[in-house]
C-alpha cells in the first residue's frame, strides 16, 4: 500500500458513496464536495485523491460503500487572512452560517486568487465576533454565480451537512438570466457542462 499519511498531508474531504447507481469519482466530488473544479484537477494530478485507500484517477467508477478521501498539503492551505467585507447573512445559529454570495466573488482562495474571497470575509466576521472558528464551507458556487453558501461552525456539522448534500436532502435549484425571449416557454437542456 502506498504511503500517504505523511505529516504534511491532511484529509480535507472524506465521504462514503451510498448510491446504488455507478458514477465517476470526479462527478461525485464536483457535486458533493466544496472543492472547485480547478482544485479537484490539481488534486487528481498530484495524486491526492484516494478511492478505498488507493490513489484514484478522475474517471474511476464508484460503487456503493466506496470510501473517497481527498488529501491536502498543509503548505498549500495557508491560514486565511481575515478581510472585512459586507456579508448578506440569511441565517445563523451556533451550528451554521448561511450567506447569500454575490456574483463575481470566489468562495475561497484557489489558484491565482489568494485574497478577497468569501472565506476571507467569513474569517474576518468570526474574528470580529470573538469566535475562534475554522472557515468550513459545505457547498460552493462558481465565481460568477450568486446564491446561498452554507458554512458549518464545527467539524460535526460539516460532516452532517456534507452527508445531507450527498443524499439529496439538501436540494439545489439554479436560475439563469437570459437575453431576449426564448422560442419555447420551457425546456430541458441535458448536456455535459464540463469534464476532467
Amino acid at each position: 500500500m502506498e504511503k500517504r499519511r505523511q505529516p504534511e498531508h491532511r484529509i480535507i474531504f472524506e465521504a462514503i458513496y451510498d448510491r446504488a447507481s455507478a458514477g465517476s469519482i470526479s462527478d461525485f466530488l464536483r457535486h458533493s464536495s466544496p472543492l472547485s473544479g480547478r482544485s479537484l484537477r490539481q488534486y487528481f494530478f498530484k495524486g491526492l485523491v484516494f478511492l478505498n485507500h488507493k490513489k484514484s484517477h478522475s474517471q474511476a467508477k464508484l460503487k456503493e460503500g466506496d470510501r473517497i478521501q481527498v488529501y491536502g498539503i498543509n503548505e498549500e492551505q495557508p491560514t486565511l487572512s481575515p478581510e472585512s467585507m459586507p456579508l448578506d447573512i440569511v441565517f445563523e445559529n451556533d451550528q451554521l452560517l448561511v450567506i447569500n454570495k454575490p456574483a463575481q466573488l470566489a468562495v475561497h482562495p484557489s489558484g491565482s486568487i489568494t485574497s478577497g474571497t468569501l472565506a476571507n470575509g467569513i474569517a474576518a466576521y468570526f474574528e470580529e465576533k470573538g469566535l475562534k472558528l475554522k472557515v468550513r464551507p459545505v457547498n460552493r458556487l462558481d465565481y460568477g454565480t450568486s446564491g446561498l453558501i452554507i458554512f458549518a461552525k464545527n467539524a460535526e456539522m460539516q460532516t452532517l451537512l456534507t452527508q445531507a448534500t450527498q443524499t439529496n436532502r439538501i436540494h439545489r435549484i439554479y436560475y439563469a438570466v437570459v437575453h431576449g425571449v426564448p422560442a419555447l416557454p420551457e425546456g430541458t437542456i441535458d448536456l455535459p457542462i464540463g469534464e476532467f
